[in-house]
């Protein structure tokens, strides 16, 4: 029915356009009617269209705009321009019906008896809609998570006294050329951007910190409704709670997060969309997070070994145990000896190629890590100075630390450098000073930290060790 409304519009443009031939030319009529049997039988073209277009417009005809629009959007579906028209046409046209319908009502209330009566139907038919652009993800499905947030970020967790002396953890995480950064300095606004600072913009007005995303949806912990457990699209709209206690130490896996509870410290699994939520671990965990379906945790104990337990639960299993025991160490010739390693404290832990490692926060003068199946321990790196944390980013390994003294804020150490260190050859890459406390990773071997004297604004060390000042 379209296509005839629009060929019929054409036809008779063509028409009134040739009309003047005959008297001008001394052309018979009968040309008028071959004409208007050639359009009949070839359909318009895009520019036809458009010439017909501009006279609809000088003549004010919005439903004739309207409909050639969409005629043209058929040939050309890219045209900006004819999108614009047809929605400029809707709204003209949706304006006159109300127009028309106060118009109504005016006479309704002029003529009727009882004009009352039609309150009801006034009230059923106010306006209950809006305009408004559909989502748009901020990446293609193909580079989508499947873990919202990686060990590395999420264990670079920190106390801060100004901030109530909680735990703070999973700053930042990434997906695709997209990252999400919680600004410290600004109570923990949520920031997107490009992997290199670009398109730096705020996530509507949400403070958060746990950032996980996956897929279309940012995961994060509420700060502005007592530390619940939210989701929203990454575009910042439909903020949705998902728990009704706090949640801490939060990973998201595809449907499903797991978290320490406010309640009672335990950890628990619920589905993203708030049901099905189950404990899977019966004590007081710490630093939570996932890796090749087991869900990794320490225990809030006299003895706070590196546990994990299946991701569909399961009995917990020791990974590194908190205990006195040997570590194979290489010395610079490549002779291999043990040497004896009081039980370490794990705090911060990432994951690689069948390993975990980890720093002793109470001795942190080595990157030490553990075979996850074999349970054999070894010195990865020896360190001389005081290690404050690690990450790894593509093939290096970021070392926070300082050389000559703690720097104390709050009560927790700050570092005053950080150093990257190809994973292979033990080569130094990158340095840089640096007064910060966790090292986040981002995509492309980039690495983020924050300022601790620069009222924690965020930097980048891009792999080539330029470091930009993020949001300038």
């Amino acid at each position: 029915m379209k296509k005839y409304i629009i060929s019929a519009l054409l036809i008779l443009f063509l028409l009134l356009s040739s009309c003047a031939a005959p008297e001008e030319s001394g052309v018979p009529p009968t040309t008028a009617v071959s004409a208007q049997s050639t359009a009949e039988a070839k359909p318009p073209t895009a520019d036809e269209l458009r010439t017909l277009i501009g006279e609809l417009q000088k003549s004010g005809d919005v439903e004739g705009l309207y409909q050639v629009a969409l005629e043209l959007l058929t040939l050309e579906p890219g045209d900006a321009d004819a999108y614009r028209i047809a929605l400029d046409a809707l709204v003209a046209m949706s304006r006159a019906n109300y127009e028309e319908i106060n118009r109504l009502l005016v006479e309704v209330v002029e003529n009727v008896d009882d004009p009352s009566e039609f309150e009801d139907w006034v009230d059923d038919n106010r306006q209950d809609f809006a305009v408004s652009m559909p989502f748009q993800a901020d990446v293609s499905p193909e580079l989508y998570n499947t873990v919202g947030i990686t060990a590395g970020n999420m264990t670079n967790a920190g106390k801060y006294e100004e901030f109530g002396g909680w735990w703070i953890s999973g700053l930042s995480t990434f997906q695709g050329d997209y990252v999400y950064l919680s600004f410290p300095g600004e109570n923990f606004a949520i920031y997107k951007m490009r992997a290199d600072g670009s398109q730096h913009e705020r996530l509507g007005q949400l403070h958060g910190t746990n950032l996980n995303v996956v897929g279309e949806w940012l995961y994060f912990q509420n700060r502005d409704d007592e530390s619940r457990m939210y989701k929203v699209r990454t575009d910042g709209s439909m903020s949705t709670p998902i728990t009704e206690e706090g949640a801490e130490f939060i990973t998201v896996v595809g449907e499903q997060a797991f978290f320490h509870s406010w309640e009672d410290g335990c950890l628990y699994r619920i589905n993203t969309d708030g049901s099905g939520k189950e404990m899977l671990v019966d004590s007081v965990v710490m630093f939570v997070t996932v890796w090749d379906g087991y869900v990794y945790y320490t225990e809030k104990s006299d003895k706070p070994s590196l546990k994990r337990v299946p991701i569909d639960g399961g009995k917990p299993e020791e990974i590194v145990e908190y205990k006195d025991q040997p570590y194979l160490i290489h010395d610079e010739n490549g002779t291999e000896f043990y040497i004896d390693i009081p039980a370490p404290f794990v705090q911060t832990y990432l994951f690689r190629d069948g390993w975990v490692y980890y720093f002793d926060f109470n001795n942190p003068k080595g990157i030490l890590r553990a075979s996850l199946d074999e349970r054999t321990y070894e010195v990865f790196m020896p360190f001389d100075m005081r290690i404050t944390s690690i990450n790894i980013t593509n093939d290096a390994l970021a070392i926070s630390f300082w050389n000559e003294r703690p720097y104390e804020k709050d009560g927790f150490l700050i570092s005053e450098e950080i150093v990257t260190i190809d994973m292979q050859t033990l080569d130094k890459l990158n340095h840089t000073a640096a007064n910060t406390e966790p090292i986040i990773e981002g995509p492309d071997g980039w690495v983020y930290f924050f300022d601790a004297n620069d009222n924690y604004a965020w930097y980048g060390m891009h792999p080539d060790g330029e470091v930009i000042r993020i949001g300038e």
